[in-house]
């Protein structure tokens, strides 16, 4: 069974602000994201490693003060999105996509939890 992407419906306005120019780039990293999941089955980077070479781990790092167990900020080049993965329905829930600035990493976790909580 196969992980799904669901934006939530803030997400659309987002997209609309940061431009045309970023979206395929924050697709192809959303799609990288997911066939990594099911790949490997986790984000456990010590579980990417085989006797072939390492298979690139999306760039994720937990959402901290978020409150949301399963969390998480995904960097696409000078973008930022918080996501919840979900594994009981293989579901990543994409709540937020902004361009990095000096503000972003104080404001995501509050508005993830906001959108998260309005899904």
């Amino acid at each position: 069974m196969t992980w799904t992407v669901v934006g939530h419906k803030g997400l659309q306005r987002d997209l609309q602000d940061i431009g045309d120019e970023a979206r395929p780039r924050i697709m192809d990293g959303l799609a990288r994201l997911v066939r990594h999941l099911d790949d490997e089955g986790d984000l456990d980077s010590r579980t990417t490693f085989s006797s072939g070479p390492p298979v690139p781990a999306p760039d994720l790092a937990p959402l901290r003060a978020s409150g949301i167990p399963g969390s998480y900020r995904m960097r696409v080049g000078p973008y930022r999105l918080a996501l919840a993965l979900l594994p009981d329905e293989r579901l990543v829930l994409v709540t937020v996509a902004v361009r990095r600035d000096d503000n972003t990493y104080s404001t995501l976790p509050d508005l993830h939890r906001k959108r998260f909580r309005d899904r």
